[in-house]
């Protein structure tokens, strides 16, 4: 460690010795940085300062009036890169390895660091929960190769009954599926595929209690910040009692137990399902508008459903009607008829899609006497 003005003065060149001793000086203060505990007496616009006490190099700023940080000298690549084992610099300057490629301190108020880093193919944005010199990096988020979107968003979701054991396991696939936890970071989970099982417990089973019968169970994606992912069944819709570790989720189908204790078979393709024929009403008559109640044929959160209908007549009459409606107070609404012609016992069958207003309800009227409406449930729309 040595410090010199870099001025040899008169009074240092009284003889050949003299100089010589105070170039000398002068070079090795060049060479190890200016490094001292203290800044150097002398300063210079730009002037290299090595300072020992914190560890950190300085420049004098071009005013010559203060020193500005540059690097830390006691981190590999003076901390502009916090690296671990089997990292290493090539020509290109490249950082090779599971690396933080960057670093950000925030200097403000909140004083957050924060880092890029590369990890198992996934590009992890990191708080710093340490310290700026035992860094311990907490990932935040983490984005898969082919990107990022927006959280419950995915591809190619399908959702089905187990081959081998439909009534109380499911299938669920998809391209990838985008998970938020509840700071609003997100996960990206690729090339979906798991089996989930209602009769076991944690993941890629139940989230609490035991199995229940007549009841809907929702279907959720889970995560982990080390990219551990599963399925989870749920009664809730909104807030899974998610297993330990588990902070990211999204909401993606939902099936019913039905009495027997067996799920409904259906088919899910995205946010559209096809479903067994579910019955909602049989050979109904009401003359006025009379609610159906879809609360065992579709979840709470469906916004649309399909119905199959039945209209039948067993009265000779030019045409038969009824009306079906999301709402009893509203237009417009479906009008089903069947013309007879000249005989009984005519019918229609056929299929309607209806955008629900109330949860779980639709509704329905017959126009003409002597007429019967049959309803069954087989498909649905919902929202994730």
């Amino acid at each position: 460690m040595s410090q010199h003005d870099l001025e040899i003065t008169n009074a240092d060149a009284n003889t050949g010795a003299s100089v010589r001793a105070q170039l000398n000086a002068a070079l090795q203060a060049l060479g190890s940085l200016q490094s001292g505990a203290t800044a150097p007496t002398t300063t210079y616009a730009y002037m290299l300062w090595a300072d020992t006490t914190t560890g950190l190099l300085k420049m004098r700023n071009g005013a010559n009036d203060a020193w500005i940080t540059i690097a830390d000298l006691t981190k590999d690549y003076w901390g502009l890169a916090f690296l671990v084992a089997l990292n290493e610099f090539s020509a290109s300057q490249k950082i090779k390895g599971d690396a933080l490629l960057l670093r950000f301190k925030d200097t403000g108020g909140g004083g957050k660091e924060w880092a890029l880093r590369s990890d198992n193919g996934y590009l992890e944005i990191c708080e710093n929960t340490g310290t700026e010199g035992s860094p311990t990096w907490t990932t935040r988020a983490s984005f898969a190769p082919a990107g990022i979107g927006r959280a419950g968003e995915y591809v190619n979701l399908i959702i089905k009954n187990n081959a081998t054991n439909p009534a109380y396991q499911i299938d669920v696939d998809a391209d990838s599926i985008i998970m938020e936890d509840a700071s609003g970071n997100l996960l990206k989970k690729t090339a979906v595929d798991w089996t989930l099982d209602i009769t076991v417990s944690g993941a890629n089973g139940l989230d609490t209690g035991s199995e229940a019968i007549s009841t809907w169970y929702y279907i959720w994606a889970i995560g982990k910040l080390d990219g551990t992912v599963a399925g989870l069944f749920s009664t809730s819709s909104s807030a899974p009692t998610m297993p330990s570790g588990y902070t990211f989720k999204a909401l993606v189908g939902a099936i019913y137990n039905n009495s027997s204790g067996d799920f409904i078979t259906l088919r899910q393709r995205g946010d559209r399902v096809v479903t067994e024929n579910i019955s909602v009403l049989n050979n109904g008559s009401a003359t006025s508008w009379t609610a159906i109640n879809l609360a065992a044929a579709i979840p709470p959160n469906a916004w649309e459903v399909n119905i199959h209908f039945q209209l039948g007549t067993s009265t000779y009459m030019t045409e038969a009607d009824c009306y079906l409606s999301p709402d009893s107070t509203i237009s417009p609404y479906t009008r089903i008829r069947v013309s007879v012609g000249s005989g009984a016992n005519a019918a229609i069958y056929g299929s309607q899609w209806l955008s629900l207003i109330t949860a779980s309800n639709i509704y329905y009227k017959i126009a003409t006497t002597n007429t019967a409406l049959s309803l069954y449930v087989i498909g649905w729309r919902f929202s994730v």
